[in-house]
Order: C-alpha cells, then structure tokens, then sequence
C-alpha cells in the first residue's frame, strides 16, 4: 500500500500487481499491472491525476469529511482522459482507455 500524506504533489506509482493507492493531496497515481485501488481523500484545490484507470478491473473511491459530501459526475474531456468533479469543483484528471461515468466511483465518508 502506497500511502501520501505531505499534501505536495507526488508521484504514486504501484508497479505489477493488485495495489492499494491513498492520496491525501494533489499527487499522480499510477496504478500498473493489476487490480488497482485508488483512494483519494480530502479533496484540495489541485486536482489528482490518475494515468491509467480501468474501470473493469481497478477501483476508486473519494473520500468526504461527513459534513463536505458533494454530487460526483463525471466528463470526457479528450480521447481516453476524463475529469472528475464534485460539485463545480475538479478533482481529478483521470486516463482511461475504457469509458466510464460516476458510477465507477465509490463516495465514502470519514470523522
């Protein structure tokens, strides 16, 4: 598990196999070979870039203060990249070969 917490941009990378890959802050992940896992919390100004997203395999979940939850959608702004935003927010530059739409993304909640 690849976890970044100093709230700089980072660079996250996963390499072969399943990972497990938490971002506190503006970063980029990357994912690799495998069932991944992208978790990202505490969504800032900067927007997070995840290189390669496959929805029929990897997971993403964003996570919320309970009392910040926001409505998710999802848009394809170039071939095999997507935004991600909450609200009128952006969150997230996402590079997906594979179409997908806000029901690949998991809103969870935390204290």
């Amino acid at each position: 598990m690849l976890i970044d917490t100093d709230l700089e941009r980072d660079y996250l990378n996963g390499g072969e196999g399943d990972d497990s890959i938490h971002s506190y802050g503006a970063g980029v992940m990357t994912g690799g070979d495998g069932a991944d896992t992208f978790v990202y919390t505490d969504v800032g100004d900067e927007p997070i870039e995840i290189t390669d997203f496959d929805p029929t395999v990897d997971t993403m979940a964003i996570q919320f203060h309970e009392n910040d939850v926001r409505d998710i959608s999802v848009h394809p702004v170039s071939e095999d990249v997507y935004e991600i935003r909450l609200g009128d927010q952006l969150a997230a530059h996402v590079k997906s070969t594979v179409p997908f739409d806000a029901s690949s993304v998991v809103v969870q909640t935390h204290t």
